[in-house]
Order: C-alpha cells, then sequence, then structure tokens
C-alpha cells in the first residue's frame, strides 16, 4: 500500500515536527511508497528521508490561491455557506464566510498543485491529513476519482473546535464527518466532542489515538529532593492569550514571602514582550520569586533542562486544549507532576492529587496559588506517590513509540 500523508512543518524544524516524527519512522516501514507533502516554507530538512520516500514542498502563494476565485461558486460552497448563515448575525457570518472562503481556496490549490506533481494512485493507496484542513477536503475529492484510495485525518485543536474560530464555525466538517474513512483524535474529550457536534456518519472510524512523547534521556531517574517551601516551577506553551501565562505571573505575586520559587517557562509567541514586561513589574520586587524565559527550546533540550534545574513541578492553565497537551506528558516522563486547568484532555492526564493537582476551567490567580501551596505543603512521600503516579500513566499511555506503533497498525488493517 502506498501512503500520501501531508503536515504543515514536518519535516523541518518546528511545529508538527515534534509529535510527527517518532510516527513517522513506522510508517515508512510499513508503506511501500510515502509521498511526503510539507506546507513549511523552511527547507531544511532535520531527520533522513528513507528510499522509498518522495518529498514535496507545497508552498502556494497568495497569487495562487486567489487564482482559484473563479472556480469556486460550486454547489458544495454555497450550500455550506447557506447552512452557515442560518440565524446568525451579519458580522459572526462574515468570519464564517472568510472562513470557508479559506478553506475552499486551499482545497482548489492544493488540487491544482497535485495534478502537477503526478502521484500514481494505480495502487491502493491511503491518503493522510495531519490536520483536517482544506486539504483534506482536496484528498476527499481524489477519492471519489479513484476506488484504489483511502483518507484518513487526524485531528486536535484548532481544528477541532468551533470556539476556536472567530465565526464559531469550522468549516466543511458535515461533509468531512460523513465521507473520511478514518478520524483520530488527540484525546476522548475532542472525540466526544466532535460525536456531539457532528454525529452524522458514527458507523466511519473514529478512534483516540493519543500521541505521545518520547522517554526522557536520563533514563536512570534521579532521586528528586523535595525540600520544604521551596520549588522548581516550569511551564511550557507558545506565549499567547489561550495559554494565561498572565495569571500564572499573578498567582506567582500572591505566593507568601516564605515560599521560595524558581520558575521557568520554554516558549516564545506573539506575546513575549508582554508577558515580560508584566513579569518584570509583578516579580522583581518579590525576594523570594525568581524567573526566567528561556524562549524556545526543541526537545533533546527539554529533556536536559528538567533533569539540570531539578524541575519539581509543572503548570499549565490554557483556556483551551485540542488534545492532551504533550507538555504534560513530558513533564510525566520525567516525573514531575503537574497542576492544570480542567479543560480539553488534561483532565485524562491530572487525575486531581494522583498525578498532579485539577483547577477549575477558569481559575483565579489565588486559587492557582492556593494550589501551588498545597503541593509544597505534602510531605517527601506523597510528593514521590504522586510523581510515580505520573510516570505510570506515561508508561501506560503516553509513550510516543508504543503509540505510534499502535497507530500504524491500526491503519495497515484498511
Amino acid at each position: 500500500m502506498n501512503l500520501v500523508v501531508i503536515t504543515r512543518n514536518f519535516p523541518a524544524e518546528g511545529g508538527d515536527t515534534a509529535f510527527f516524527e517518532t510516527e513517522w519512522k513506522y510508517l515508512c516501514q510499513n508503506f511501500a511508497n510515502v509521498y511526503l507533502i510539507s506546507k513549511s516554507k523552511d527547507h531544511s530538512k532535520v531527520i533522513v528521508i528513507p528510499e522509498n520516500v518522495n518529498i514535496y514542498w507545497y508552498n502556494p502563494t497568495q497569487k495562487d490561491r486567489y487564482m482559484q476565485l473563479f472556480s469556486i461558486l460550486n454547489k458544495d460552497f454555497l450550500k455550506e455557506l447557506l447552512k452557515s448563515f442560518h440565524g446568525q448575525k451579519i458580522t459572526k457570518w462574515l468570519s464564517r464566510f472568510r472562513d470557508i472562503l479559506a478553506t475552499e481556496l486551499d482545497r482548489r490549490a492544493f488540487s491544482k498543485y497535485l495534478k502537477k506533481i503526478k502521484m500514481d494512485l494505480n495502487d491502493e493507496t491511503m491518503m493522510y491529513s495531519y490536520w483536517m484542513t482544506g486539504e483534506t477536503l482536496t484528498f476527499l475529492d481524489l477519492k471519489k476519482k479513484n476506488k484504489n484510495v483511502k483518507v484518513i485525518s487526524r485531528v486536535h485543536g484548532y481544528d477541532l473546535y468551533n470556539e476556536r474560530t472567530l465565526g464559531g464555525w469550522q468549516p466543511y466538517r458535515n461533509r468531512l464527518s460523513q465521507e473520511l474513512d478514518a478520524i483520530y483524535f488527540a484525546s476522548k474529550q475532542g472525540k466526544m466532542y466532535f460525536d456531539e457536534k457532528w454525529p452524522n456518519c458514527m458507523q466511519q472510524t473514529r478512534e483516540v489515538a493519543k500521541l505521545g512523547c518520547k522517554p526522557a534521556e536520563d533514563i536512570i531517574q534521579v532521586e528528586k529532593s523535595y525540600k520544604k517551601n521551596k520549588i522548581n516551577l516550569l511551564s511550557c506553551s507558545n506565549v499567547i492569550k489561550l495559554k494565561r501565562i498572565d495569571l500564572i505571573i499573578e498567582a506567582l505575586a500572591l505566593l507568601p514571602e516564605d515560599v521560595k520559587v524558581q520558575w521557568y517557562h520554554i516558549g516564545d509567541g506573539c506575546e513575549m514582550n508582554k508577558i515580560e514586561i508584566m513579569a518584570h513589574q509583578y516579580l522583581d520586587d518579590k525576594n523570594n520569586i525568581d524567573w526566567a524565559m528561556t524562549g524556545r527550546m526543541e526537545h533533546s533540550q527539554i529533556d536536559r533542562f528538567y533533569f539540570e534545574k531539578e524541575i519539581q513541578l509543572f503548570i499549565i492553565v490554557s483556556e483551551t486544549e485540542g488534545g492532551c497537551p504533550v507538555s504534560i506528558q513530558e513533564a510525566f516522563a520525567h516525573k514531575v507532576p503537574a497542576i492544570g486547568t480542567a479543560v480539553g484532555g488534561i483532565p485524562e492526564l491530572i487525575i486531581n492529587k494522583k498525578t498532579g493537582l485539577l483547577l477549575n476551567e477558569n481559575p483565579s490567580a489565588r486559587s492557582i496559588a492556593n494550589a501551588i501551596l498545597e503541593y509544597i505543603k505534602y510531605s517527601n512521600a506523597e510528593c514521590r506517590s504522586m510523581s510515580e503516579n505520573a510516570f505510570k500513566l506515561y508508561q501506560r499511555e503516553y509513550n510516543a513509540d508504543i503509540n505510534a506503533q499502535r497507530f500504524v497498525e491500526n491503519l495497515l488493517l484498511y
């Protein structure tokens, strides 16, 4: 069987590469020919490409996309517009119109591109969209013309939740929910959400296929020290509004002076400058709080960071999450429990008072501070138990190698 797969960044650095690279190894081993289509603008490869792989860099310009305007007035497009308009205010519908138009342009531009590269679809072929996007629709269009084609898609967060779009509408989900051969979700909560919103075709394969992360390189786990009134705290995420890093800063500022915290944040993003200014304003005068924002790191660097800085507790206060955050999985792989909000797949990871402390969906800075204080008050034995529970959960459900093997074995059953 042949495989055609489209990614956003892989095999270049950043984005989905960190999530996809383990799975990629098993895909290449089990499919005869692999066509990898990457939307990355960085054409430097960070992995070795096997001999059975053909790689294509797909970087449509705005001109390429808007050249398709003349071909979008079709039945599918008009039907989607009418559905999205029902009962909506004009401002919200305009946002929906923009999203539907963008999806349709992506679909048409990708269709034109695939005609140029002339893939051999005579043999049995699986088309795999790592994100549920306009390009996924293009694969479905090809499936209609080629009886040998099966189409599957993963779905994560921004491509799943209506609430993650300005107009509250994920384009073409009715068609995708009916025509895809299989849809794979990063969390149980994500699958429940999709089933509730788009129950159209429950006989298709809809499964949870957790991503996982690589095992920690420091295989020999050192005995962690649990110092009274002293904690090394880590957060790791893009520095964007929905990650609510400002709440972490506010919470740290509320801690009593006899509680000493070293807080590190790994990651960068559009709100980096704003968050650094806020951290200076709230924390620089606090004798009990030290902080550092490291910027983005590769997985291997994060791995060493946990070991070198003796991280004791992880924290995440996201507003929404599409799946089970890999950042928490990485913490658990290092025997580090977590404090987190009960959104997305986080409750599947943070079992309250077992693998960490679970906050409500919209915690106050005070409640976050109280959770940090609660953890600090635990005895060494209680902290050690929580660490072991987190590590066991990682080994059981979030080891990337094991999960990737299971996922690929599942694909081969089609």
